[in-house]
């Protein structure tokens, strides 16, 4: 067969296959048609809906961003039309406010689908107003300080109002938050405290007021912050010992004190509003920014009133009514929570601070210790009996305190390390002492319900300190009157033996706190053994303290396993 042959052959094959693998795609294609048919059908029968379609899409957000460029160039022509006479400074203000107010007036226009086009026409609004207010206050002198203060209330609430059925808006958010800071700016730029103080309080209180309504919280933290922020430098200016800087505007006393009780009472009722009126617990905003309202606002009343010496009065009784009143609102706000939940916790927490606070501004020596011993005995009773153990802390701090300040606390120490015939003293320290053991007692014969939680052992803790220490401090003075001789040597005898006498009460009366103190008790005799009664001259008195506190550190751990053979015999005794 020849070449050319050969190559005939060839040609003929490459067709057939050619052919054969264009018969194969056709088939392929056929068979896909088929089964993409039914997909393509439902398709096209089922468009997407309109509402998935985003709103904003790029194509849209370039006329919206030249919609506000052409806003801002309007306002700067107000400007330029001012600054050529062609119209006074009051004329041009007020068509700038008024131009400001349109554009918010557009942003709450705005469909509730276009976010983005009211959010943008709510900053040109706002832009507009915080550089027309500066220029109106420093350059023009076209409006004073307080009209400044009230066009940014009025912008505040005005937003809020515009805006109550469209809680998903963010509109109020930028506006309120702009109106804080332009607040703040005018405050420090002007020098002038009372009208933009109260302005961002007023602003606060529409955010409050809204955020009662679940209507916008957004920007709560930030407008708690800024109301803080402008109360601290309001009481560090006005409450220097030099007074106002000369170049701040004039403000009274009771017009700072004025506004540092605002504070508190603007977060303190829209915080109670929430948690009994709506029954909602206590955020972590409201927690913390409470707890800021009265460290500022209280605190900062109290340091004018040291300052100054104005209305130490006026803030005591306002303190005590508030702890009264947050006291009453712990239960409402409550409920059934058992021992007691967050905002019960939070609400009482408040209303001890307040009432120790008030009392300690309003009555003097002996009556401020009689309060106070009463003040506890209520807060353990009432605590006994609704179940809210928490209380008994509180019975326990106040008695904490109030033999702090009677000097009780001080008089076994001195008596033990320093002075060995120091005097007890008398009056209001006999007060306290025979309130903590009424107190005492009462813990160890009220068994709690449900097994005893921290609180109740924190309570008993602290009062079985007071109890045995003051005591041993009595009782080591009235060996050293019977005996003068062996003082040195009294000290120690009375730490160790208070120590046994707590080892065996505490496994009777199974009480943990009393063996907590048996080492404490211990400890101390041993640092009074190293420091004090090693340096005695008196070997004889030496040899009784070391013998006494050796052999109680043998019998120790014996007292203190009583209680597990007590139990062991009572279980045997049952099987």
């Amino acid at each position: 067969m020849d070449a050319a042959s050969v190559r005939a052959l060839s040609l003929e094959e490459l067709a057939r296959e050619v052919g054969e693998l264009r018969s194969r795609v056709e088939l392929l294609e056929r068979q896909a048609c088929v089964s993409l048919a039914p997909a393509v059908e439902e398709q096209t029968a089922a468009p997407l809906p309109l509402e998935s379609i985003p709103s904003t899409e790029l194509g849209e957000a370039f006329p919206v961003i030249g919609r506000a460029l052409l806003g801002v160039a309007g306002a700067y022509l107000l400007r330029a039309l001012t600054e050529l006479g062609a119209i006074s400074p009051q004329a041009g203000v007020a068509a700038g406010f008024l131009y400001a107010a349109a554009w918010l007036y557009v942003a709450a226009q705005t469909a509730p689908s276009r976010k983005f086009a009211a959010a943008l026409a709510a900053l040109t609004s706002a832009g507009i107003l915080g550089p027309l207010l500066y220029e109106s206050l420093q350059r023009f002198h076209a409006i004073s300080s307080w009209t400044a203060a009230g066009v940014i209330v009025a912008f505040a609430w005005t937003t809020v109002a515009l805006f109550w059925n469209r809680a998903e808006s963010r509109v109020p958010m930028i506006v309120t938050a702009c109106m804080a800071v332009f607040s703040l700016a005018l405050l420090v730029a002007m020098r002038d405290l009372l009208p933009f103080t109260l302005a961002l309080l007023a602003v606060a209180a529409a955010v409050e007021f809204a955020a009662c309504f679940e209507r916008e919280t957004t920007s709560r933290p930030f407008l708690g912050a800024a109301a803080d922020t402008a109360l601290i430098i309001c009481t560090y200016l006005a409450a220097s010992p030099g007074g106002l800087p000369d170049s701040y505007a004039g403000v009274s006393a009771p017009a700072i004190l004025a506004v540092q009780l605002g504070l508190l009472i603007i977060y303190v009722a829209s915080t109670a509003a929430r948690t009994i009126v709506a029954h909602r617990p206590f955020t972590n905003f409201e927690t913390i920014q409470t707890a800021a309202a009265f460290v500022i606002g209280l605190g900062g009343a109290l340091r004018m009133a040291s300052t100054t010496g104005a209305g130490a009065g006026a803030i005591g009784g306002f303190a005590l009514l508030g702890g009264a009143a947050c006291y009453v609102v712990a239960f409402l706000a409550a409920g059934g929570e058992g021992r007691g939940g967050r905002n019960f916790h939070t609400y009482s927490t408040f209303a001890i601070l307040l009432a120790l606070a008030g009392s300690f501004l309003l009555l003097p020596g002996i009556a401020l210790i009689a309060f106070w011993a009463l003040l506890a005995l209520v807060c353990l009773w009432i605590g006994m009996r609704t179940r809210r153990h928490i209380l008994g802390v509180h019975a326990a701090v106040t008695l904490a305190l109030a033999w702090i300040l009677s000097g009780v606390a001080m008089q076994p120490r001195m008596q033990f390390f320093g002075q060995a015939d120091a005097a007890v003293p008398g009056g209001a320290e006999a007060i306290v002492l025979l309130t903590v053991l009424l107190a005492y007692a009462v813990v160890v014969r009220t068994p709690a319900e449900g097994g005893a939680g921290w609180d109740d052992r924190l309570a008993a803790a602290v009062m079985a300190v007071i109890l045995t220490w003051s005591l041993a401090g009595i009782t080591a003075h009235g060996l050293v009157l019977l005996s003068p001789e062996l003082a040195p040597v009294w000290g120690t005898v009375v730490l160790v033996v208070v120590a046994a006498f707590l080892a065996v009460m505490g496994v009777e009366w199974k009480r943990q706190e009393l063996r907590w103190l048996v080492f404490a008790f211990m400890t101390v005799a041993g640092f009074k053994l190293i420091t004090e009664d090693l340096r005695q001259k008196h070997t004889l008195a030496l040899v009784v303290s070391l013998l006494l506190y050796g052999g109680m550190l043998i019998l120790l751990p014996r007292l203190l396993r009583q209680d597990g053979r007590r139990e062991s015999r009572q279980q045997a005794a049952g099987i």
